[in-house]
C-alpha cells in the first residue's frame, strides 16, 4: 500500500492482504487497452531498415537489423498476449515492407519458394540478417586496409651530382699548366 500513488490508495484501503490488493490492482490496471495494442502494431508499421551512405559511396544499415527483429517480435508477442492475433503472414509482409530498397532483391528470394501458408517472420529475419552479414563482410575487407610501413626514407627532391671526374681532371690540367 505504501507504494501506491494516494489516490490509488483511496481507492482501495479494505484489502487485508497484499495478495488480494495485487489481483485487485493487476484486474484493474492490467488490462491492455486498444491504444496499447494500436501503439505496439503502429510501432511494426513505422520500424524501417534503414541505410546510411558510406564515404566510400556504399550504403550500410544504420544499426543492427537484430534489433529491428526483437521490436517486431515482442510488439507482436504483446499483442498476441492480448488475444489480438496477426496472422504469420502478415507480420512476414510488414516485416518485408520495412527493408530498404537496395534489399528489396530479397523480397522475391524469401517468397519466391515458399507457399503462403508457410511464410512467417523468422524467414524475413534469417534471411536479413545474412545479408546483412555479408554485407558487412564484404565492406568490412575494404574498410581495414593498412597502409605499408617501411623503413626505407622517401627521397627529398633529385640529389646535385658534381662531376667529380672532371674537375678532378681540370684540376691537373690546371696543376700541370701551373708547372
Amino acid at each position: 500500500m505504501l507504494r501506491l500513488s494516494p489516490t490509488v490508495q483511496q481507492n482501495h484501503t479494505t484489502f487485508i492482504t497484499s495478495y488480494s490488493l495485487w489481483n485487485t490492482l493487476y484486474a484493474s490496471y492490467g488490462k491492455a487497452t486498444a491504444s496499447t495494442v494500436f501503439k505496439d502494431f503502429k510501432d511494426c508499421l513505422n520500424t524501417r531498415l534503414s541505410l546510411t551512405a558510406d564515404p566510400n559511396t556504399r550504403l550500410l544499415l544504420t544499426a543492427d537489423p537484430n534489433t529491428y527483429f526483437d521490436k517486431m517480435f515482442g510488439a507482436f508477442a504483446q499483442m498476441s498476449a492480448v488475444e489480438v492475433e496477426v496472422p504469420h503472414q502478415l507480420q512476414a509482409m510488414i516485416a518485408l515492407a520495412a527493408l530498404p530498397q537496395k534489399w528489396e532483391m530479397l523480397i522475391t528470394i524469401i517468397t519466391g519458394d515458399v507457399e503462403m501458408s508457410r511464410l512467417c517472420l523468422s524467414d524475413v529475419c534469417d534471411t536479413v540478417i545474412t545479408q546483412f552479414q555479408v554485407d558487412s563482410v564484404h565492406h568490412g575487407s575494404n574498410k581495414h586496409n593498412a597502409n605499408k610501413i617501411s623503413v626505407v626514407k622517401c627521397k627529398r627532391g633529385d640529389p646535385n651530382w658534381h662531376n667529380q671526374q672532371g674537375s678532378n681532371q681540370q684540376q691537373q690540367g690546371q696543376d700541370g699548366q701551373a708547372k
